[in-house]
């Protein structure tokens, strides 16, 4: 990218209530304790990036409010992040209750963030590295699908996955229906078991062959035969026999339910799903657990239990793993649940057909005796009731209506037929049963049609998926096959440059490492080993890793993938990173990020004051001085958030935006520059400042206390006593007024105050010329305390 972060402004957001980082285009190392608003900027270019900041969304945050938890805690205006691109000058801003950012004039800004990697590509947060290494292989795969940017293929995979599934499933139904259909024509005594349709069409002509109809080759040919066959009945009881031989008709076809099969299978899913909860401890606290993981995320220098306020007996870091690893024991009682709910499913659908089924029958009320009618009411209640019960529980017992209803009906069929023979003449027994099977055939042959039908389209749609998730699940399998060996000769790469060491006589422990797809690839799954010594088979590397290099490895993982994927110019921000590696192996850090990342523009924050002067001191050392820009957070109020320390750096930047175009956002560095040289001039001057407990002092405070007193007549005394002085006491007289006769100037060119307007360009000159005129006079004279 062409395009650098010159500038980052942050307004009323978390602890950064007016605040801006100058990053010049350059990297950056920022120093401080915790709870001084490092962490805070990070935020905020998460928040620019994404629209929100990760760690107040998602599992285990149900009682934070993320827009609550973005706000600065004062109120005192609607959050707002901005940055400031360089060389172009475009500006990038999001503001809270916006659905997207908001761009300058200039296109650069959104074509910058267009083309930069997602949030979770280039922002490394302490609390993630050992995610690299604990998580299971399913949310360890999550985790690079979203480092790599290939989320959509990998939905897309699923996509595949879940549709041969589903059509599997759908043709599975589909088979077994059509197989009922024909099933109920099935009559052992004759050996007749219909394969088809045609089967059935082949029966019907056997059935009235002899009967003086002709022969049937298609249906509408048997439709005919039955017209025929009915026209040959005697007229008594014509009428009767027909309403019998309908109902009849209804009672034989079998319905599609299978609720005694369905309800062993939810019984044995929920026997399954109740061992797994007794067997998991922590079966009934997957939501604190869950909770614990995203509170030490968010705090990982907490000492202390949130909930019983014991101090911890274990490092974050390592609580972290633990919490991984019972989180993971979690996964089995999901799958579980997930069982359990698809065979509930399953038990609502057949009791829905059973509550048709015994409609359907009840259509022929008046040709049942009332006590069937009366069982048939029953059982249809029944039905309903436990399938509205079946809507919140999994503890279904059939009642004794459900269990006999196949006796029922079968009572109720035998009946039907005996009252039929009753009014059949014996002589036309043979006319009324091949009526009766002739007519069940037409009545069941669309059925079997349609089934028939589906069955074919279903199983086509299964056989198509199918081949279609194979070879796209091959193509996919064969890509990040190549893509995570690359990733793992990179990592290790990384990692022997952190542990391989000549002159110390320190060899890398780690001689291998794979990152490779497992067996549950389709589903997600990425299996992180290492080969320990060079041990033949590759092991687990919590197995064998200390908490340090566990950490470094986890680091190594990461920058592998932004130096891979990430396109050189974008930012790359390591967030505090370095807990548990030690000081002999963090100057190699250093030297791999100057190494492998100096085309990169580096955020890196720290609370190690070792680790930041080292950086320091190997970018001076390696001539590169002029490319990073080190700040150190001096301290922090609610009311102004951090105070940065000044630096070279600063000058910089006022001297760089000191013209009528950039001038009113001078404000925050001339602030620093001022607050530095009064405090440095008021300890030499030995001035009587009234004491602040926080030892934060402003500009305000050291102008109340008449330290502009204190300098003028100082100065003016040391001006007039050198003979060989190029200034007069008038012209520090002037530089005083115009520092010190200003009024808010300084106020009035911070970024949130409308009030800058009124400050005009030859004001902010003649201020910064007087302050460089004091600083440089106080130096001359010895009058401030040095750099």
């Amino acid at each position: 990218m062409s395009e650098s972060v010159k500038l980052v402004s942050l307004e009323h957001f978390r602890g950064l209530p007016n605040t801006e980082f100058d990053l010049g285009g350059k990297n950056i190392v920022i120093l401080g304790s915790n709870g001084k608003g490092k962490s805070g900027l990070v935020d905020g270019f998460e928040y620019l990036f994404s629209g929100q900041v990760g760690r107040f969304v998602g599992s285990g945050t149900q009682g934070i409010n993320h827009d609550e938890a973005v706000c600065h805690i004062r109120r005192g205006g609607t959050p707002k992040v901005s940055v400031t691109l360089s060389p172009s000058r475009a500006v990038v801003s999001r503001t809270l209750g916006t659905d997207a950012p908001t761009f300058c004039q200039r296109p650069q800004g959104k074509a910058y963030l267009d083309g930069h990697p997602g949030v979770n590509a280039f922002i490394l947060r302490r609390a993630q590295i050992l995610e690299f290494i604990s998580n299971n292989a399913s949310d360890r795969y999550k985790k690079f699908v979203q480092l790599l940017g290939i989320s959509e293929i990998d939905a897309l995979q699923g996509a595949f996955v879940t549709a041969e599934k589903e059509s599997a499933g759908t043709a599975r139904t589909a088979g077994e229906a059509y197989k009922a259909r024909l099933a109920a024509f099935d009559d052992a005594a004759s050996q007749f078991a219909p394969k088809n349709l045609k089967y059935i069409l082949a029966k019907v002509s056997t059935v009235i062959d002899g009967l003086a109809v002709g022969k049937v080759s298609d249906w509408d040919g048997a439709g005919k035969a039955l017209q025929a066959l009915k026209e040959k009945r005697p007229e008594a009881n014509k009428e009767k026999i027909d309403a019998l031989s309908k109902a009849i008709v209804v009672l034989e076809m079998s319905s599609d339910h299978a609720l005694q099969t369905d309800l062993e299978e939810l019984a044995s899913k929920s026997k399954k799903l109740k061992e797994v909860s007794a067997g998991i401890a922590d079966a009934a606290k997957s939501d604190i657990i869950d909770g614990g993981l995203t509170f030490f995320a968010a705090h990982p220098d907490e000492e202390s239990c949130p909930l019983c306020e014991q101090t911890l007996p274990e490092t974050v870091g390592a609580l972290v793993l633990r919490l991984n690893t019972r989180s993971a024991a979690l996964r089995e009682l999901k799958e579980a649940q997930s069982a359990r709910n698809t065979s509930l499913a399953k038990v609502r659908t057949s009791l829905g057909a059973i509550v048709t089924l015994i409609a359907r029958d009840l259509g022929h009320a008046e040709q049942l005796l009332r006590d069937a009618v009366e069982s048939l009411k029953v059982a249809k209640a029944d039905a309903e009731a436990l399938l509205e019960a079946a809507k919140t529980s999994d503890e279904l017992t059939p009642p004794a209506s459900l269990q006999d209803l196949t006796t029922l009906r079968a009572g109720c069929l035998a009946d039907l037929k005996t009252k039929k023979e009753a009014l059949v003449a014996p002589d036309s027994s043979k006319l009324e049963g091949a009526i009766a099977f002739v007519e069940r055939a037409i009545a069941s042959a669309e059925v079997i049609r349609a089934a028939c039908d589906e069955d074919g389209r279903a199983t086509e749609v299964a056989r198509r998926a199918k081949f279609a998730n194979a070879a796209f699940k091959k193509s996919r399998e064969f890509a990040i096959e190549e893509v995570f060996a690359r990733i793992s000769g990179t990592v290790l790469a990384f990692y022997k440059k952190l542990h391989d060491s000549e002159e110390q006589n320190e060899r890398s422990e780690c001689t291998g490492l794979e990152l490779k797809p497992d067996s549950r690839a389709a589903a997600g799954g990425l299996k992180l080993a290492i080969q320990f010594l060079e041990l033949a088979d590759p092991k687990d590397p919590r197995a064998f890793l200390s908490e340090g290099h566990l950490d470094s490895l986890g680091l190594c993982i990461f920058l592998a993938t932004v130096k891979i994927f990430n396109p050189t110019g974008t930012m790359l921000v390591l967030d505090d990173v370095l807990t548990s590696i030690d000081k002999d192996h963090r100057h190699r850090v250093g030297e791999l990020l100057f190494d492998e990342f100096h085309e990169y523009q580096i955020l890196l924050t720290t609370h190690d004051e070792y680790w930041f002067d080292l950086l320091k001191s190997l970018s001076r050392a390696r001539g590169i001085q002029g490319t990073w820009k080190f700040t150190k957070v001096e301290g922090w109020t609610v009311e102004r958030g951090p105070t940065l320390s000044v630096s070279d750096d600063s000058w910089a930047f006022i001297n760089a935006n000191l013209n009528e175009a950039s001038y009113r956002a001078l404000g925050g560095p001339l602030r620093l520059v001022l607050e530095d040289f009064l405090k440095r001039a008021a300890v030499k001057l030995e001035s009587k400042v009234k004491f602040k407990i926080d030892g934060k002092y402003t500009s305000g405070d050291f102008a109340a206390a008449g330290i502009q007193d204190d300098i003028r007549k100082k100065l003016a005394a040391a001006v007039k006593a050198d003979a060989a002085a190029a200034t007069t006491e008038a012209a520090v007289q002037t530089a005083v007024g115009r520092v010190f006769g200003t009024g808010d100037l300084i106020n009035f060119l911070s970024h949130d105050n409308p009030g800058r307007l009124e400050v005009t360009f030859p004001q902010a000159q003649d201020f910064v010329s007087g302050l460089k005129f004091l600083i440089d006079q106080c130096a001359r004279y010895s009058l401030m305390r040095g750099q």
